[in-house]
């Protein structure tokens, strides 16, 4: 039954054009093509990468200027339950899923839907409260459909939990990793990913022929955010647990996201968000207080070094 459910998962990837191989508990597979020059001003990467997909390009992020589409943000300034789980256990005060920030979080927000999958953010479209907690990136932005990403999120936590060694972890049964509820199982899971990732950070650096984290490019005005997007969500976390300013990324793809262009968004166009609701999540991204609202939930108060 076991292998006929994998020979399954790998038939659906098959179909989506993904390779699924089975890789050491740990690790991912190394990137074989040369590497892609790495830029120092991340706006010469973006120029630079619109030249076409021979001309691909990496950059140094700016960690203070991440947010992810949850609302959550890797800077140092503010708060995610990644970084705040590797920053106690790199002072040892918390060195298992127990008691850490991570399980803390995964208590705390519970979406019943995707209308509550936005962080602090209450005025998501009313579709919103029919679909799955996990489909709330559904963003205005995005072209596609709620469907496709309910089967893409399926399909990541498939391939997630084959590449590192946890194959009977679903979606279903186990839940999601950008919030709560999970099974125990995952949340040990998702720490042990972290822990992993931050000490092979720590003793070796970041390699980037084991691939790069991905962005996408929000701007307002003369302001920037850097929107996770993609791989790389743990080292990410990882390198502003160690200090980092920045972390080696790519651009997903080489565009700028304006708010100017809102009247244009795909799910603006469709009627799934008004302009208004467009805009106030587009603004959400930029001025979100996430350490104010994680002292809200009571998720800082064993963490000692903040």
């Amino acid at each position: 039954m076991k292998l006929l459910a994998k020979k399954i998962a790998r038939n659906a990837f098959k179909k989506l054009g993904i390779s699924v191989k089975r890789v050491p508990v740990g690790k991912s597979a190394k990137v074989e093509k040369p590497l892609p020059p790495l830029f120092q001003d991340p706006m010469e990467a973006l120029v630079y990468q619109q030249s076409g997909d021979d001309y691909p390009a990496s950059f140094q992020c700016p960690l203070d200027q991440t947010i992810t589409l949850n609302g959550l943000s890797y800077s140092p300034n503010k708060w995610h339950p990644f970084v705040a789980t590797l920053q106690d256990y790199a002072n040892g005060s918390v060195t298992t899923y127990e008691g850490s920030a991570l399980e803390a979080y995964y208590k705390a927000h519970c979406p019943d839907n995707a209308a509550g999958g936005i962080v602090g953010f209450d005025h998501v479209p009313a579709v919103f409260k029919e679909l799955p907690s996990h489909v709330y990136s559904l963003a205005p932005w995005w072209a596609g459909t709620a469907e496709e990403i309910d089967r893409n999120v399926r399909l990541y936590t498939m391939n997630e939990s084959f590449e590192h060694g946890s194959e009977k972890l679903t979606l279903e049964s186990d839940g999601y990793l950008y919030h709560g509820p999970v099974s125990i199982k995952k949340g040990r899971f998702e720490y042990q990913r972290l822990t992993r990732i931050y000490e092979t950070l720590k003793t070796k650096g970041y390699d980037r022929t084991y691939g790069s984290t991905r962005f996408l490019l929000l701007r307002r005005g003369a302001e920037y955010r850097y929107l996770s997007a993609g791989n790389g969500n743990h080292r990410t976390a990882a390198m502003t647990a160690l200090g980092y300013k920045t972390v080696p990324a790519v651009f997903r793809r080489p565009i700028v996201i304006d708010s100017d262009m809102a009247s244009y968004w795909p799910q603006v166009r469709r009627g799934v968000w008004t302009r208004k609701q467009a805009l106030a999540y587009f603004n959400h991204l930029f001025d979100f207080d996430s350490r104010s609202w994680a002292g809200e939930q009571r998720l800082l108060d064993h963490q000692k070094t903040y």
